[in-house]
């Protein structure tokens, strides 16, 4: 029987975590039940993440990759940038319908921890990112734009949270609705932006 590498016994200190942290909170858990429960001594968990809150930080982040993979895979390169929209949001929802504590968790943690908020801000980047370049002809980034399309990213966050605390919406109902809102605030925040200038423009 061989032991356990280094590699693998950070992975399964990082996946305890991740489900520990899930189930009980971050204050719920201490050092040495993720020790126990991972099978290895204290000593190694210090030496990969310095302490319970980096890999509290490193738990975070791999949820986030995961959850990442899964709306990449099916935001295919070669759909429309609609349709990879439509299809991201469906595997997001997807994902944190199977992984609910963990989604909360991670809320909680951007709420109180500035590393695990800079993950989320991070990933709200790249999305919105994604977003721009699938602008509909004709509608450029705007200060307005931008700002409408950000808060759009934090409208689908609060909406999901709703939907895992008891909405009884179906989780195509909910990419649906995000989609539509979307797609109607980049429509009235154009209409805002050419009515602006027109006013601005000289008569």
């Amino acid at each position: 029987m061989t032991s356990a590498q280094p590699g693998d016994r950070r992975d399964r200190l990082i996946d305890t975590a991740i489900r520990l942290f899930s189930e009980r909170s971050y204050a719920g858990v201490s050092v040495q039940e993720i020790a126990d429960d991972a099978g290895v001594a204290t000593g190694l968990l210090y030496y990969h993440f310095k302490d319970k809150q980096g890999l509290y930080v490193a738990g975070m982040e791999v949820f986030v990759q995961r959850l990442r993979a899964a709306i990449e895979a099916a935001a295919q390169a070669s759909l429309a940038p609609i349709e990879r929209l439509i299809a991201g949001l469906s595997a997001q929802l997807h994902f944190i319908e199977k992984h609910p504590d963990g989604y909360r968790e991670l809320l909680r943690g951007a709420a109180s921890l500035p590393p695990v908020s800079a993950i989320i801000e991070r990933e709200r980047e790249e999305r919105l990112n994604q977003i721009v370049e699938g602008l509909p002809l004709g509608v450029t980034p705007t200060p307005t734009v931008m700002a409408t399309l950000e808060g759009w990213l934090h409208f689908v966050d609060g909406i999901q949270l709703a939907w895992l605390e008891g909405n009884t919406l179906k989780r195509e109902q909910i990419a649906d609705l995000c989609q539509r809102v979307l797609l109607a605030s980049i429509t009235t925040v154009a209409q805002y932006d050419r009515e602006r200038q027109s006013s601005d423009e000289p008569s």
